[in-house]
Protein backbone atom coordinates (compact mmCIF):
# COMPACT_ATOMS: atom_id res chain seq x y z
CA UNK A 1 0.00 0.00 0.00
CA UNK A 2 1.36 3.44 -0.96
CA UNK A 3 2.38 5.63 1.97
CA UNK A 4 0.52 8.94 1.60
CA UNK A 5 1.81 10.44 4.84
CA UNK A 6 4.37 12.58 3.00
CA UNK A 7 2.31 13.30 -0.09
CA UNK A 8 -0.02 16.14 -1.08
CA UNK A 9 -3.23 15.65 -3.04
CA UNK A 10 -3.47 18.11 -5.96
CA UNK A 11 -6.63 18.84 -7.98
CA UNK A 12 -6.32 20.03 -11.59
CA UNK A 13 -8.67 21.33 -14.24
CA UNK A 14 -6.71 20.85 -17.43
CA UNK A 15 -3.23 22.22 -16.72
CA UNK A 16 -4.47 24.60 -14.03
CA UNK A 17 -3.92 23.67 -10.39
CA UNK A 18 -7.22 24.21 -8.64
CA UNK A 19 -6.40 23.17 -5.08
CA UNK A 20 -3.69 21.46 -3.03
CA UNK A 21 -4.45 19.60 0.16
CA UNK A 22 -2.48 19.24 3.35
CA UNK A 23 0.45 16.83 3.49
CA UNK A 24 -0.72 13.38 4.49
CA UNK A 25 -4.40 14.11 3.74
CA UNK A 26 -6.12 12.03 1.08
CA UNK A 27 -8.99 14.44 0.56
CA UNK A 28 -9.33 18.14 -0.17
CA UNK A 29 -12.35 20.44 -0.32
CA UNK A 30 -12.83 22.44 -3.52
CA UNK A 31 -15.41 25.25 -3.39
CA UNK A 32 -17.41 25.43 -6.64
CA UNK A 33 -20.51 27.55 -7.35
CA UNK A 34 -23.87 25.84 -7.03
CA UNK A 35 -25.00 24.37 -10.34
CA UNK A 36 -21.44 23.72 -11.60
CA UNK A 37 -21.21 20.62 -13.85
CA UNK A 38 -18.11 18.70 -14.94
CA UNK A 39 -17.60 15.91 -17.48
CA UNK A 40 -15.55 12.74 -17.02
CA UNK A 41 -11.88 13.72 -16.73
CA UNK A 42 -12.52 17.47 -16.68
CA UNK A 43 -11.08 17.46 -13.16
CA UNK A 44 -8.03 15.30 -12.34
CA UNK A 45 -6.01 14.46 -9.27
CA UNK A 46 -2.39 13.62 -8.44
CA UNK A 47 -0.28 12.88 -5.39
CA UNK A 48 3.01 14.75 -5.02
CA UNK A 49 5.67 13.93 -2.43
CA UNK A 50 8.02 16.27 -0.60
CA UNK A 51 10.80 15.50 -3.10
CA UNK A 52 8.70 16.87 -5.94
CA UNK A 53 7.74 13.54 -7.46
CA UNK A 54 4.16 13.66 -8.79
CA UNK A 55 1.96 10.77 -9.89
CA UNK A 56 0.19 10.55 -13.23
CA UNK A 57 -3.10 12.49 -13.32
CA UNK A 58 -6.13 10.38 -12.56
CA UNK A 59 -9.57 11.36 -13.93
CA UNK A 60 -12.45 12.21 -11.66
CA UNK A 61 -15.88 11.06 -12.87
CA UNK A 62 -18.52 13.53 -14.05
CA UNK A 63 -20.34 15.42 -11.30
CA UNK A 64 -22.79 18.26 -10.66
CA UNK A 65 -22.70 20.62 -7.69
CA UNK A 66 -26.18 21.09 -6.16
CA UNK A 67 -27.68 24.56 -6.52
CA UNK A 68 -27.19 26.90 -3.59
CA UNK A 69 -30.28 26.87 -1.37
CA UNK A 70 -31.84 30.06 0.01
CA UNK A 71 -34.21 29.22 2.85
CA UNK A 72 -37.60 30.90 3.34
CA UNK A 73 -37.64 32.98 6.52
CA UNK A 74 -41.14 34.45 6.35
CA UNK A 75 -44.33 35.08 4.39
CA UNK A 76 -46.34 38.26 3.74
CA UNK A 77 -49.90 38.59 2.41
CA UNK A 78 -51.67 41.49 0.71
CA UNK A 79 -54.20 42.48 1.81
CA UNK A 80 -54.15 41.45 5.48
CA UNK A 81 -57.89 42.16 5.84
CA UNK A 82 -60.75 41.92 3.35
CA UNK A 83 -64.41 42.93 3.54
CA UNK A 84 -66.56 41.03 1.08
CA UNK A 85 -70.19 40.31 0.36
CA UNK A 86 -71.58 36.87 -0.40
CA UNK A 87 -70.64 35.84 -3.93
CA UNK A 88 -67.65 38.19 -4.22
CA UNK A 89 -64.19 36.94 -5.20
CA UNK A 90 -60.87 38.52 -4.32
CA UNK A 91 -57.25 37.55 -4.97
CA UNK A 92 -54.84 37.43 -2.02
CA UNK A 93 -51.17 37.76 -2.95
CA UNK A 94 -48.68 35.85 -0.78
CA UNK A 95 -44.93 36.46 -1.05
CA UNK A 96 -42.08 34.52 0.54
CA UNK A 97 -39.20 36.30 2.29
CA UNK A 98 -36.53 36.66 1.04
CA UNK A 99 -37.72 37.11 -2.53
CA UNK A 100 -34.76 35.08 -3.85
CA UNK A 101 -35.67 32.01 -1.79
CA UNK A 102 -35.10 28.74 -3.65
CA UNK A 103 -38.54 27.29 -3.01
CA UNK A 104 -41.26 29.94 -3.36
CA UNK A 105 -44.18 27.50 -3.19
CA UNK A 106 -47.18 28.59 -1.07
CA UNK A 107 -50.22 26.65 0.12
CA UNK A 108 -53.49 28.26 1.22
CA UNK A 109 -56.12 27.22 3.75
CA UNK A 110 -59.35 28.70 5.12
CA UNK A 111 -60.25 28.46 8.79
CA UNK A 112 -63.92 28.08 7.82
CA UNK A 113 -64.81 27.05 4.28
CA UNK A 114 -68.50 27.58 5.07
CA UNK A 115 -67.68 31.30 5.17
CA UNK A 116 -64.89 31.68 2.61
CA UNK A 117 -62.97 29.30 0.38
CA UNK A 118 -59.49 29.76 -1.11
CA UNK A 119 -58.15 28.40 -4.41
CA UNK A 120 -54.58 27.37 -5.18
CA UNK A 121 -54.00 30.66 -7.02
CA UNK A 122 -55.04 32.74 -3.98
CA UNK A 123 -58.61 33.53 -5.09
CA UNK A 124 -60.99 33.90 -2.14
CA UNK A 125 -64.71 33.25 -2.67
CA UNK A 126 -67.18 34.62 -0.13
CA UNK A 127 -69.71 31.86 0.65
CA UNK A 128 -71.77 33.06 3.64
CA UNK A 129 -71.86 35.85 6.19
CA UNK A 130 -69.25 35.53 8.94
CA UNK A 131 -65.50 35.70 9.45
CA UNK A 132 -62.66 33.41 8.37
CA UNK A 133 -58.87 33.53 8.34
CA UNK A 134 -57.09 32.72 5.10
CA UNK A 135 -53.61 31.37 5.90
CA UNK A 136 -50.75 31.32 3.39
CA UNK A 137 -48.01 28.85 4.36
CA UNK A 138 -44.56 28.44 2.83
CA UNK A 139 -43.80 24.85 1.75
CA UNK A 140 -40.19 25.50 2.77
CA UNK A 141 -40.09 25.87 6.55
CA UNK A 142 -43.78 26.43 7.28
CA UNK A 143 -43.72 30.22 7.80
CA UNK A 144 -47.20 31.69 7.40
CA UNK A 145 -49.28 34.86 7.31
CA UNK A 146 -53.02 35.48 7.50
CA UNK A 147 -55.70 37.58 5.86
CA UNK A 148 -58.77 38.19 8.03
CA UNK A 149 -61.88 37.99 5.85
CA UNK A 150 -65.26 39.43 6.85
CA UNK A 151 -68.23 38.42 4.70
CA UNK A 152 -71.60 40.19 4.80
CA UNK A 153 -74.81 39.04 3.19
CA UNK A 154 -76.25 41.23 0.44
CA UNK A 155 -78.76 43.57 2.05
CA UNK A 156 -81.82 44.72 0.16
CA UNK A 157 -82.42 48.31 1.26
CA UNK A 158 -85.50 48.60 3.45
CA UNK A 159 -86.85 51.79 1.95
CA UNK A 160 -90.14 53.46 1.16
CA UNK A 161 -88.40 54.61 -2.03
CA UNK A 162 -85.32 53.12 -3.62
CA UNK A 163 -84.62 56.43 -5.38
CA UNK A 164 -80.98 57.47 -5.09
CA UNK A 165 -80.82 60.81 -3.30
CA UNK A 166 -77.19 61.37 -4.34
CA UNK A 167 -76.69 63.38 -7.54
CA UNK A 168 -74.00 62.64 -10.13
CA UNK A 169 -73.17 59.12 -8.98
CA UNK A 170 -73.02 57.81 -12.55
CA UNK A 171 -69.45 59.18 -12.48
CA UNK A 172 -67.09 57.54 -9.95
CA UNK A 173 -65.39 59.95 -7.55
CA UNK A 174 -61.58 59.80 -7.36
CA UNK A 175 -59.29 61.47 -4.85
CA UNK A 176 -55.54 61.15 -4.21
CA UNK A 177 -54.32 61.89 -0.70
CA UNK A 178 -51.27 64.02 0.10
CA UNK A 179 -50.43 62.28 3.37
CA UNK A 180 -51.96 64.91 5.64
CA UNK A 181 -54.77 64.56 8.16
CA UNK A 182 -58.33 65.72 7.60
CA UNK A 183 -58.05 66.09 3.81
CA UNK A 184 -61.63 66.54 2.59
CA UNK A 185 -63.40 66.79 -0.77
CA UNK A 186 -67.11 66.78 -1.47
CA UNK A 187 -68.17 63.78 -3.56
CA UNK A 188 -71.85 64.21 -4.31
CA UNK A 189 -74.70 66.60 -3.62
CA UNK A 190 -78.16 65.35 -2.66
CA UNK A 191 -81.40 65.95 -4.52
CA UNK A 192 -83.11 67.07 -1.32
CA UNK A 193 -82.14 67.80 2.30
CA UNK A 194 -81.96 64.85 4.65
CA UNK A 195 -83.84 65.83 7.77
CA UNK A 196 -82.83 64.94 11.30
CA UNK A 197 -84.31 61.58 12.30
CA UNK A 198 -84.38 60.26 8.72
CA UNK A 199 -82.99 56.73 8.36
CA UNK A 200 -81.00 56.20 5.19
CA UNK A 201 -79.22 53.24 3.64
CA UNK A 202 -75.87 53.94 2.04
CA UNK A 203 -74.15 51.52 -0.38
CA UNK A 204 -70.93 52.06 -2.32
CA UNK A 205 -67.78 50.41 -3.63
CA UNK A 206 -64.41 51.84 -2.60
CA UNK A 207 -61.08 51.04 -4.27
CA UNK A 208 -57.67 52.02 -2.93
CA UNK A 209 -54.26 51.72 -4.60
CA UNK A 210 -52.51 51.41 -1.22
CA UNK A 211 -53.20 49.95 2.23
CA UNK A 212 -52.22 53.25 3.85
CA UNK A 213 -54.09 55.57 6.21
CA UNK A 214 -57.83 55.83 6.85
CA UNK A 215 -60.87 57.08 4.99
CA UNK A 216 -64.16 58.53 6.18
CA UNK A 217 -67.44 59.08 4.31
CA UNK A 218 -69.61 61.70 6.04
CA UNK A 219 -72.30 64.31 5.56
CA UNK A 220 -70.79 67.54 4.24
CA UNK A 221 -72.16 70.04 6.75
CA UNK A 222 -71.90 70.44 10.51
CA UNK A 223 -71.93 68.32 12.65
CA UNK A 224 -70.53 66.11 9.81
CA UNK A 225 -72.07 62.80 10.86
CA UNK A 226 -69.85 59.86 9.89
CA UNK A 227 -71.37 57.26 7.58
CA UNK A 228 -68.30 55.03 7.24
CA UNK A 229 -64.82 55.13 8.80
CA UNK A 230 -62.19 52.42 8.35
CA UNK A 231 -58.52 51.82 7.38
CA UNK A 232 -57.80 51.73 3.65
CA UNK A 233 -57.00 48.35 2.09
CA UNK A 234 -55.88 47.59 -1.45
CA UNK A 235 -58.45 46.51 -4.00
CA UNK A 236 -62.19 47.10 -4.20
CA UNK A 237 -64.39 46.69 -1.14
CA UNK A 238 -68.20 46.90 -1.00
CA UNK A 239 -69.65 48.84 1.92
CA UNK A 240 -73.25 49.04 3.16
CA UNK A 241 -74.56 51.05 6.12
CA UNK A 242 -77.90 52.07 7.60
CA UNK A 243 -77.84 55.20 9.77
CA UNK A 244 -80.23 57.75 11.23
CA UNK A 245 -79.38 61.40 10.59
CA UNK A 246 -78.44 63.20 13.81
CA UNK A 247 -79.06 66.66 12.28
CA UNK A 248 -80.40 68.28 9.13
CA UNK A 249 -78.02 67.70 6.21
CA UNK A 250 -78.34 69.57 2.92
CA UNK A 251 -74.81 69.95 1.53
CA UNK A 252 -74.21 66.45 0.23
CA UNK A 253 -71.62 63.77 0.97
CA UNK A 254 -67.84 64.18 1.38
CA UNK A 255 -64.78 61.95 1.52
CA UNK A 256 -62.04 62.48 4.09
CA UNK A 257 -58.54 60.93 3.93
CA UNK A 258 -56.14 60.79 6.87
CA UNK A 259 -52.40 60.13 6.46
CA UNK A 260 -52.72 58.50 3.05
CA UNK A 261 -51.14 59.05 -0.37
CA UNK A 262 -53.38 56.43 -1.95
CA UNK A 263 -55.64 57.09 -4.92
CA UNK A 264 -59.16 56.25 -3.75
CA UNK A 265 -62.14 55.74 -6.05
CA UNK A 266 -65.76 55.61 -4.84
CA UNK A 267 -68.30 54.17 -7.26
CA UNK A 268 -71.87 52.84 -7.36
CA UNK A 269 -72.77 55.26 -4.56
CA UNK A 270 -76.40 55.04 -3.45
CA UNK A 271 -78.11 56.78 -0.54
CA UNK A 272 -81.79 55.97 -0.18
CA UNK A 273 -84.36 57.00 2.39
CA UNK A 274 -85.78 54.33 4.71
CA UNK A 275 -87.97 56.19 7.15
CA UNK A 276 -88.50 59.60 8.67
Amino acid sequence: MTDRSKQTLNIYKGDRLVMSGEIGKTSVEVALPGGTTATDGEYQGTFKDTDGNESTKADFPAFKVPLDTVTVTGVTVDPTTANMKVGDTKVITATVVPTNATNKAITYASSDEKIATIAENGTVTAVAAGTADITATAVDGGSNAKCAVTVVAPVAPVTTSNRNLAVGTETPFTMTGNGSENEIKRMYSTSKPIAKGTTVTVDFDIDSTKAEGNYMVQFANEPWQVISSTPLTTGTQHQSYTITADADYSEGIQLRLDKSTSTVTVSNFIISESSK
